[in-house]
């Protein structure tokens, strides 16, 4: 798993509109990777997300760098919208991936005692047959054997 990094850009500039919408970008940025990151711990697939986490801290950095007066590009302010708009949409996928990835891990869960449970009450039925199948051929041997059946040199009387 990839993801920008993308340092804190300190200026001489600190106040005004755009830094606070950059630290605010970076912030959703951050909790939106955590969320992911927590996604993925729950065994999501979160490729998808990481390559928009990717892009959006890409879009960040630009914005970092015309702020800073590094490039003459778009304006900060559009990137910044876009960038919290992407970090809010993977957020709350990542947080649906989780809820999903942890209902499938809870099916399996409860799947594979399922099938324990009924394997192994097959199993004692199975045994139980052939226990009781062979008491009755035993039986039906030692009823023969004590009647004298089938003694060479005896005859019934």
């Amino acid at each position: 798993m990839v993801i920008y990094s993308v340092p804190l850009a300190v200026s001489a500039q600190t106040d005004g509109p755009d830094l606070q919408s950059l630290t605010t970008a970076r912030k959703a940025i951050i909790d939106a990777f955590n969320t992911v990151l927590d996604a993925e711990k729950t065994g999501a697939n979160v490729t998808e997300l990481i390559n928009q986490l990717n892009s959006a801290a890409a879009m960040l950095n630009d914005a970092e760098n015309s702020y800073l007066g590094y490039q003459n590009s778009t304006p900060a302010s559009i990137d910044q919208t876009l960038i919290l708009i992407i970090a809010q949409s993977v957020q709350t996928s990542a947080q649906k991936y989780k809820i999903d990835a942890e209902t499938a891990t809870q099916n399996y869960t409860w799947a594979s005692i399922e099938f324990s449970v009924i394997g192994s009450i097959t199993l004692l039925l199975i045994l139980n047959i052939l226990w009781q199948y062979t008491k009755k051929r035993s039986a039906a041997k030692n009823k023969q054997n004590s009647t004298g059946e089938n003694r060479p040199g005896t005859k019934r009387i």
